[in-house]
């Protein structure tokens, strides 16, 4: 019974000690400027065998809690999934999260609006970093800030999807208050 008590009044420190060596508990960063932001969300999403929202989250990669835009600073509301891959077509993930890679095919899912289509062509054709998007102003959200950036295709791509290394396989559609 002692025994019993000593370790449930360690416990805490235990799970504490244990989410240190894992990574689950990450120093957040304030005020990361866009573009280093988007570079680790993309090698955050891009370097997992089953990419998807927590483990995106949870990774000691994606470690903003603001970013830096103009002269501002915004939090994340979310990060949103357009899926461009030829064999799959243009698709936009409704879901306020990153879906897993396992449940691609049963995530719903809408076609792309006229906009976000017009802002695809635009990054494809001037090979822009990113497009800032006017917030939506017909959402509950407090959007104030909404930015779609590519996701291009690396080495590790090339093993599910038959495209050129530095194609356009997806892009994120974010959305900061």
């Amino acid at each position: 019974m002692i025994g019993l008590s000593i370790l449930l009044a360690i416990s805490p420190f235990l799970w504490f000690f244990l989410g240190l060596l894992t990574g689950y508990y990450t120093e957040y960063k304030q005020g990361v400027p866009f573009a280093d932001a988007h570079q680790k969300a993309v090698r955050t999403f891009v370097e997992g065998g089953n990419f998807g929202h927590s483990r995106f989250v949870r990774s000691t990669q994606w470690n903003v809690w603001s970013i830096q835009w103009k002269d501002d600073q915004h939090r994340l509301e979310s990060i949103r999934l357009i899926g461009l891959v030829p064999e799959k077509g243009e698709r936009y993930f409704e879901k306020p999260y990153l879906p897993k890679k396992t449940s691609l095919g049963t995530t719903v899912h809408r076609e792309l609006s006229s906009e976000e289509k017009a802002a695809i062509q635009k990054i494809r054709s001037q090979s822009l970093p990113w497009i800032e998007m006017p917030a939506p102003t017909d959402s509950v959200e407090k959007v104030r800030v909404r930015i779609i950036a590519p996701v291009h295709a690396d080495k590790s791509c090339l093993e599910c999807h038959e495209v050129q290394v530095g194609a356009i396989l997806g892009a994120f559609d974010y959305r900061f208050y």
